[in-house]
């Protein structure tokens, strides 16, 4: 599957996952306890707490989703590009990492992979510098969530899509002319 279109699916789950929840605490907050009678004597106000604890939570696993997506993709391409013995700069700089790693892509550094990517391709560097921020705070999401973060920037589903998006519009091999 063509990462665009994963990512399309990633998408469209966070959206029905947010408009379940919603509804979900609509009907609590109208009286309609469900399975969850332990809220019946909650006030509204520790109700909105805990639906927007929820609201919170699926938006950063579903960020964590898309940013772990988004590095397999990158992967991918690595590897992809090395075995079929590319000829291009990208393809030549992957078949030298690929053969360094054992021809396992796992043992790359994600780092490495995205320093091929700007430095063969300096237009590419400001998206590549995104990711790899972002990555940061995909750490923080992977790792226990402890402590504040410093990520330089806020982060929700909405800023990491919008990254991913923008990486795979612009990073799409030989659809764009960048190979």
């Amino acid at each position: 599957m063509d990462f665009l279109n994963e990512l399309a699916e990633i998408d469209s789950h966070f959206k029905d996952v947010d408009s379940a929840i919603r509804e979900y605490f609509s009907q609590i907050l109208n009286g309609n306890f469900h399975n969850r009678p332990d809220l019946s004597d909650s006030s509204s106000e520790d109700i909105t707490v805990l639906f927007k604890k929820r609201l919170l939570e699926n938006e950063r696993s579903i960020s964590l989703t898309i940013l772990a997506a988004l590095e397999a993709w990158f992967r991918k391409d690595c590897e992809e590009r090395a075995e079929k013995r590319e000829k291009s700069p990208m393809g030549a700089r992957f078949k030298e990492m690929y053969a360094a790693s054992g021809k396992t892509v796992y043992k790359i550094r994600f780092d490495d992979i995205l320093d091929t990517w700007s430095s063969v391709h300096p237009e590419t560097k400001q998206i590549i510098g995104q990711v790899k921020a972002a990555r940061n705070y995909r750490h923080w999401l992977a790792h226990g969530r402890y402590g504040t973060p410093k990520l330089g920037r806020g982060y929700d589903y909405f800023t990491v899509y919008d990254i991913a998006h923008d990486a795979a519009e612009l990073l799409r091999p030989n659809e764009r002319g960048i190979a």
